[in-house]
């Protein structure tokens, strides 16, 4: 049971601290004051998602804690230990789950002081706590959901995970072989270009060592060439060209030719010498020009520079650079490697067909296992819709709907696969994989058949699905009755409503009111409700109210002694203005509701009251069977 729940900067409460007792716990309060965010509060801390605009003006944070209070053997305890949050121990079990949101939009969670996620936090929540709220009813009046509540019936929930497990693998096998499909569609659609690319490859044979011998040679030969333009320039300047000769040696050889022809006389005669001896210079400067050229000449030579080989060379090196840029590679290894890579793509056709044979033999033997595990489900869904059917219809009997027939009825599931196209490929897996796919398309991830819960409200009507037939009142009726039904082999320590009683009144309010009751002698119950005819059934009653004071508005809650709780269900009963008469007319509901206490609602409760003394065993959320459901194809 949950023995505590502290709330504190969440929504319009400041600070709020609920003792819970054990039994049926009534929460009642004027529209609007604050009761569903107990509702919210259990959500938040066991998990589900909030935004930060849940935190309270002023408030750093938003807190909500729960204490629970359990036997050693609930399958919460269980759970805690196994994720190392309960250290074991003898006899009651206390848990303590806390969780926190920022201004920041950071949350935080712990259980026993531990910190844990959010997605922990869930885990647990599902084995100490189940909140059934408003549009639970909407959920009922959807077919999608109701194989949901009739596995709820499952004597053994393993079948259902047996299916599932086996379903994941025929789908993981199958995104194989669909992914092989559009890789060979793809493959085939490209061959022609692949193997053009191949080919080019294959005819250019590219290697590492020769890329490099071809490179190095290249750049050796770019040296060599500049070196001789170089020396050839050099030359040049010395020994001119062959049309002009204007080079550096025959200027000298000029030049001594022009100063032999000097002949000076008279007062220039004394320069003759300084003449004589430019001439000299001149001479020896021609012939030193000239053993310059004649070295540069010898060193021309020697750098030798085969240029039709070098011109075959850089166009087997521009060619690798333009296969680089094809592939998208800049190495010659990596060249190879796509050559390799190509090869594979285009690889034999025996390959690809092996490889798809392999997974359709796989496929195959999943299938049988899958199909194996769907009827095992079927035939357990079939004895849990007789469990529901006679529970469900016993229960509305006792809920003033004497008249309903309540039944499950069955149809069979039609998925859609992916189009696999091995044609080409592999057609010998073709057979194989119909055979597979004609029992695949009838289950997918839930079973091999719908669910849908179809009920008449009077006799010797037709039965159709709930939400062309019920009324709101009769829906909040229903899903008591599967609440019911299940609680005696629930393994949730707590069932909160909010406002299952919606629709009702009157004689039917007071039979709710009696079946929450007996709810709460198997399971602690919290229920939050408008009527007077639930409320007088309380074992605890607590009154939340919304009060204004400097301007802000905040929800409190109390619980009412008994004098107090007279008060309130006298109010329910006439409104603002309490009575003498509303107030007499309360105590005596709350007189009668304490005197039925102890008396079962009819010999079919009895009945069941024996059955639960009976099993000693830890439940598994199932019933007795008594009759069989319904069938449809």
């Amino acid at each position: 049971m949950i023995t505590q729940l502290r709330i504190e900067g969440l929504a319009i409460i400041d600070s709020l601290e609920i003792e819970f007792s054990p039994g049926l716990n009534i929460i009642t309060g004027e529209t609007g004051a604050g009761k569903s965010i107990l509702i919210r509060a259990l959500h938040f801390v066991f998990g589900s998602r909030f935004g930060t605009e849940v935190i309270r003006n002023g408030f750093d944070a938003a807190n909500v804690a729960a204490e629970f209070e359990l036997p050693a053997h609930h399958s919460a305890v269980a759970v805690l230990e196994k994720l190392g949050l309960h250290s074991g121990g003898e006899g009651r079990v206390s848990v303590l789950v806390r969780r926190q949101l920022t201004q920041k939009g950071k949350s935080q969670g712990w259980i026993n002081d531990t910190p844990v996620t959010a997605t922990t936090l869930k885990e647990v929540g599902i084995h100490l706590i189940d909140i059934f709220a408003q549009h639970e009813n909407q959920r009922l009046l959807d077919p999608a959901k109701h194989v949901h509540y009739l596995d709820l019936f499952l004597k053994d929930s393993g079948v259902l995970e047996k299916l599932r497990t086996a379903f994941d693998a025929c789908d993981e096998t199958l995104s194989k072989l669909s992914a092989l499909s559009e890789m060979f569609k793809k493959a085939d659609r490209d061959a022609d270009y692949l193997a053009f690319r191949l080919e080019e490859l294959k005819a250019f044979e590219p290697s590492i060592d020769e890329y490099q011998q071809t490179r190095e040679y290249c750049l050796l030969a770019e040296k060599g060439q500049a070196l001789r333009e170089v020396l050839g320039q050099a030359r040049l300047c010395l020994d001119g060209d062959s049309d002009s000769g204007a080079g550096a040696v025959s200027l000298l050889q000029e030049l001594a030719r022009v100063l032999a022809k000097v002949r000076l006389d008279g007062d220039f005669e004394q320069l003759g010498e300084s003449v004589s001896a430019l001439k000299a210079r001149a001479d020896a400067l021609a012939v030193e020009a000239s053993d310059l050229g004649f070295d540069f000449e010898k060193l021309f030579e020697k750098v030798e520079v085969d240029e039709s080989l070098l011109e075959e060379k850089q166009e087997r090196l521009y060619a690798y650079q333009n296969l680089f840029r094809k592939h998208g590679v800049q190495t010659a290894e990596a060249l190879i490697g796509e050559q390799v890579s190509l090869e594979e793509q285009l690889g034999s056709e025996q390959k690809r067909k092996d490889e798809i044979l392999d997974l359709t033999n796989t496929l195959a033997v999943q299938t049988r296992a899958l199909w194996e595990a769907a009827q095992l489900l079927s035939t357990a869904r079939m004895s849990a819709a007789n469990v529901v059917q006679s529970s469900v219809q016993g229960e509305l009997r006792e809920l003033v709907m004497s008249g309903a027939v309540f039944e499950t009825e069955f149809g069979s599931v039609r998925r859609s696969l992916p189009l696999l196209d091995f044609q080409q490929t592999a057609p010998e897996a073709l057979p194989q994989l119909e055979k597979s796919y004609e029992q695949l398309m009838q289950v997918n991830r839930s079973g091999a058949e719908r669910v849908q819960f179809l009920m008449a409200t009077n006799p010797g009507e037709a039965v159709l699905p709930l939400a062309q037939i019920a009324s709101g009142g009769e829906v909040s009726r229903v899903m008591l009755a599967l609440k019911k039904a299940l609680v005696a082999d629930a393994e949730t320590c707590v069932l909160v409503f909010d406002e299952i009683d919606t629709g009702i009144s009157g004689r039917v309010a007071d039979v709710v009111g009696r079946k929450m009751r007996e709810l709460a002698e198997s399971v602690q119950v919290i229920c939050i409700s408008h009527l007077p005819q639930v409320a007088v059934y309380a074992d605890a009653h607590f009154l939340v109210d919304k009060r204004g004071a400097a301007g802000r508005t905040n929800s409190t809650i109390v619980h009412l002694s008994a004098d107090e709780s007279a008060k309130e269900i006298a109010r329910l009963l006439s409104g603002d203005e309490v009575s003498t008469d509303s107030l007499a007319n309360a105590k005596s509901l709350m007189a009668r509701a304490r005197k039925g206490d102890k008396k079962p609602l009819s010999p079919a409760n009895s009945e069941e009251k024996k059955l639960k003394k009976k099993r000693q065993a830890p439940p598994k959320r199932t019933a007795p069977n008594r009759s069989k459901g319904k069938t449809a194809t």
